[in-house]
């Protein structure tokens, strides 16, 4: 898939996802494609784990989006061959209804439950610092699925 001239541009979505794509690029394999078009940005599900409240969530949104559309913009101009072309448009402070939608089931590991799908939250992580949250998550499954 990410053979020469078949990728133009390469965008990380977290930190994990940064740390990896800059060791690889360390690597024998790695080493043709440090010339892409690359961004790192904020997980999208940064706003809604970094808040406890409507408002934070609100304000982390509207940063995560400066941030993407900051990205965007400079990524642009390296897409040669887009899927569809089309004119960048910014995001604005928050997400519209029509940006947000279920992930499709052929990108997800196979397997995966319809209700891991949808926008019902079913995972908290949990702890009393940082590093114990990044390991403990709590999983709740809906009600009617387990007979």
């Amino acid at each position: 898939m990410l053979a020469p001239g078949n990728i133009e541009a390469v965008v990380s979505l977290g930190g994990l996802a940064d740390e990896a794509w800059k060791a690889w690029l360390k690597t024998s394999d790695g080493e043709a494609y440090k010339t892409l078009a690359y961004q790192h940005i904020t997980h999208p599900t940064w706003p809604e784990s970094s808040a406890h409240d409507n408002a934070t969530r609100a304000a982390n949104t509207k940063i995560m989006l400066t941030k993407w559309n900051a990205a965007l913009a400079a990524l642009a101009p390296g897409l040669q061959h887009p899927d569809v072309p089309t004119t960048l448009v910014p995001y604005g402070d928050a997400f519209k209804p029509t940006e947000l939608f279920d992930i499709i089931a052929k990108d997800l590991p196979a397997g995966l439950p319809a209700w891991m799908r949808g926008d019902t939250p079913w995972a908290v992580r949990q702890g009393a610092d940082a590093a114990t949250k990044r390991r403990t998550i709590t999983i709740t499954i809906p009600d009617g699925v387990i007979p």
